[in-house]
């Protein structure tokens, strides 16, 4: 998720928590809305066709391989509204 601006921090503005050690990393990520309950992101992110589980209070986005660029910036643009 980097080409995105997803970098693997303990937590960015955006909320993003993610494994800062560089052994651990992966393209995981935690999205937690600084105005939203995780569970009201979920359905969000659900209703628009997002494929995601809620844990820990945040929004687990875990693309891979077979996920496109586009499938990326989607998520990226619900959960920026």
């Amino acid at each position: 998720m980097a080409p995105y601006g997803l970098t693997p921090t303990r937590k960015d503005q955006q909320g993003l928590l993610q494994q800062p050690n560089a052994r651990h990393q992966s393209g995981i990520v935690i999205a937690r809305s600084p105005v939203e309950p995780g569970d009201v992101l979920h359905e969000r992110l659900l209703k628009e066709g997002v494929r995601c589980s809620l844990r820990g209070g945040g929004v687990r986005l875990s693309p891979h391989y077979f996920i496109k660029g586009d499938d990326i910036s989607h998520a990226i643009s619900v959960m920026a509204r």
